[in-house]
């Protein structure tokens, strides 16, 4: 939340400024205070780049905050830092280097690895891993033991599946250290041939983790043939952190096995893996038995099986229960698995499980049939009663209203189960990822979740249906006005924050009467036909390091060509860009008249300027005055489309006068681009009228 966000930037500050913090200290620092950066933070940081002693951890911090439309640094100038005598300059240049220049990063951060300096060390294996994984393994051999934990840890985190073989070399390695980071590394890029390796050492959690073809088949095999007790306690330790179903037949069976330790394992395993056929196999061992403790288990699972969040009358193909286990396998191939979430049990309440994640817990549903629709089901529960209220979406697109989730403290309502119909459409390669985002409340939690056909009944389940692949527009004003004006926004980079400046954007839109305004937070709708619909879009979007909805580009300008209005806003003349080449498409220069160049200079520090009205006969500016603003005055528009300038500015830094407002007509459509509105400061009254006249000339309408 933005106090709590604002207490530890203001924590974060105090400590990086202090005279006593030492160089790796403030940089630690920095980069957390990174995270959490307001406009006053980032005015802060640029201070300090004028103290020599502050500069680098400064620096490191404003990489990673800074805008795309700043200049990069130059590369023969992040070398020469990467070779100076100060380690924290060095540290700063090669994340520098990493984030700007990252071909030109990997000989020097290969080189950086037999740094003088530990820190150094560090900073060049967490960021080898992430752009050169191949090379950190190689030099793996020659790295001491403790940066050798840390680069197995790294190679880990990435995943680096190369790294297998120099991996493996180090499992036997004579420091513990190294050995124990060795095993946790060969579960993230091994595959089922490492599993006797592991399982000798009794890495349970590894194996846990492979990814790989067979090794489920490899694990039930262990468990049931290899003769060494210690062996099958590992792999049926491993069974119950994976949870994969088809494995409930070969843990019935060890829960008789003749080892103690196995029969206990494969008890608490079961424990965890609500299925109807470990709950009948287990009474089945109970009667047989006698045994206490397969009785204790018994009465737990019957209450879970029992519980009115797992509804009867469906047949799931896989189930998960999101709060014990992170995978789960289905009978007929379908599985399961925890993206983001962590696992947690209420004390108190074993029946009290979720995954929970401070924005939204994913799930990923895999090895489903291309062309068939299937219904996911999932319970929820606010049980501590946090005010939780939630979102679902599919493929990160939200399919379902805010929900409120029943709570257990003080109301004492039981969990809620719903389903949600997952359109054939949506399935892709044969996964599909379902969210639940946090709306309101301390995170996003669900409790349980599984997969049935289209076809499998839904009785006694609240459903939300989901229409294939159709994305959202919401009316914010003046429904069913003269024109139409839909903003599209939602995903913006860093430091535009468009959950704030929407809001200001409507309402300064609305105080036209004649024009209905809506808004869309699913970029998707740019490729789709209902886009034709409206009588302008308003542009409020760009595609952060991620592609732009496939078609969106043609279908706009298709849409504007036709006679629709086309209003751009702020960085959306960044919006299309391709990531891998830094390149904004010609096409939609076009459109939008100028666009970013990625080699010209960003913009003026963010602060006031004046913008002064150039052309007082364009019906937008006509009876506009100059007035001043803070924002930032850009510099990097290009391109050779004819447009006619209506308000420009002035550079502090160069001197030059830049286009802020001006317009274009491609085909038969209009186009106003205005460059202001980096924040929610920037949407001043002056700035507003430019927008709400500007937008109602691209619609059609007259201007007094």
């Amino acid at each position: 939340d933005a106090p709590g966000r604002a207490a530890v930037a203001a924590a974060l500050r105090e400590a990086a400024g202090a005279a006593d913090t030492t160089p790796l200290a403030r940089s630690v620092l920095c980069r957390h205070l990174a995270v959490v950066a307001d406009e006053a933070d980032v005015e802060v940081l640029r201070a300090w780049l004028s103290d020599p002693d502050k500069a680098d951890a400064a620096r490191l911090a404003l990489d990673a905050i800074a805008s795309p439309a700043a200049t990069p640094p130059d590369r023969a100038a992040l070398l020469a830092d990467a070779a100076s005598d100060r380690p924290a300059t060095r540290i700063a240049a090669l994340s520098s280097l990493v984030h700007h220049h990252a071909r030109a990063a990997v000989p020097v951060l290969t080189s950086a690895l037999g740094d003088a300096d530990p820190g150094v060390r560090a900073t060049a294996i967490a960021l080898l891993a992430r752009v050169d994984g191949a090379a950190l393994a190689a030099a793996l051999p020659r790295l001491d033991p403790p940066h050798q934990t840390l680069a197995l840890d790294a190679l880990a985190l990435h995943r680096v599946r190369t790294a297998r073989a120099a991996v493996r070399a180090l499992l036997d390695d004579a420091d513990e250290h190294v050995r124990s980071a060795a095993r946790e590394a060969l579960g993230a890029v091994g595959d089922a041939g490492d599993l006797p390796l592991l399982a000798e050492r009794g890495a349970h959690q590894a194996i846990s983790r492979l990814t790989a073809p067979g090794v489920d088949d490899a694990i039930r095999k262990g468990i049931e043939s290899d003769p060494d007790p210690a062996r099958r306690l590992t792999l049926v330790q491993a069974a119950a952190a994976r949870g994969a179903d088809d494995l409930v037949p070969t843990l019935l069976r060890a829960a008789r096995d003749v080892d103690e330790g196995v029969e206990t394992a494969a008890l608490r395993a079961l424990s965890r893996m609500v299925t109807p056929d470990a709950y009948a196999g287990l009474i089945d061992a109970l009667a047989e038995t006698g045994s206490p403790d397969i009785e204790r288990i018994v009465t737990v699972m019957g209450r879970r099986l029992s519980d009115p969040a797992a509804p009867d009358g469906i047949r799931a193909r896989v189930y998960l229960n999101c709060g014990v286990n992170e995978r789960a396998l289905g009978r007929t191939g379908e599985r399961l698995g925890l993206l983001q979430g962590t696992p947690w049990t209420w004390a108190g309440n074993d029946r009290a499980t979720v995954a929970f994640d401070a924005k939204e817990v994913v799930i990923e549903a895999s090895h489903l049939n291309e062309g068939q629709a299937y219904w996911l089901g999932f319970s929820w529960w606010d049980y501590d009663g946090r005010g939780r209220a939630q979102t679902v979406t599919i493929n990160g697109r939200p399919v379902s209203p805010k929900i409120r989730l029943p709570a257990w403290t003080d109301a004492q309502q039981p969990a809620e189960a719903l389903t949600v119909n997952i359109p054939a459409d949506e399935i892709k390669d044969g996964r599909v990822r379902i969210g639940f985002r946090m709306d309101e409340g301390a995170n996003a939690v669900v409790s349980e979740v599984w997969l049935a056909e289209g076809g499998d009944s839904t009785a006694g389940i609240r459903v939300i249906e989901v229409e294939a692949a159709v994305p959202r527009a919401e009316v914010r004003a003046n429904e069913g006005a003269e024109k139409r004006v839909l903003i599209v926004t939602g995903l913006e980079y860093p430091g535009h924050p468009w959950r704030e400046t929407t809001p200001l954007l409507v309402k300064g839109l609305a105080a036209d009467p004649r024009m209905e305004i809506s808004v869309s937070e699913e970029p998707a709708i740019l490729a789709h036909a209902a886009l034709g619909d409206y009588d302008a879009i308003v542009l409020h979007y760009q595609n952060h390091e991620i592609p732009p909805p496939e078609g969106a580009l043609a279908n706009l300008s298709r849409i504007v060509k036709e006679g629709r209005g086309l209003v751009i806003v702020h960085f959306a003349s960044g919006a299309f860009i391709d990531w891998t080449t830094r390149v904004v498409p010609e096409e939609f220069e076009v459109l939008a008249g100028r666009i970013w160049n990625t080699q010209r200079r960003g913009h003026d520090p963010h602060g006031v300027f004046r913008v002064r009205i150039t052309d007082a006969e364009h019906p937008i500016t006509a009876g506009l005055e100059d007035f001043d603003t803070l924002d930032e005055l850009y510099t990097m528009l290009d391109g050779d489309t004819p447009i006619r300038v209506l308000a420009e500015a002035t550079s502090r830094v160069d001197g030059e006068s830049y286009p802020i407002v001006f317009v274009t007509e491609p085909g038969k459509g209009r186009s106003f681009h205005c460059a202001l509105g980096h924040d929610p400061r920037a949407f001043n009254e002056p700035t507003l009228q430019l927008y709400r006249r500007g937008v109602a000339w691209a619609a059609g309408l007259p201007l007094d």
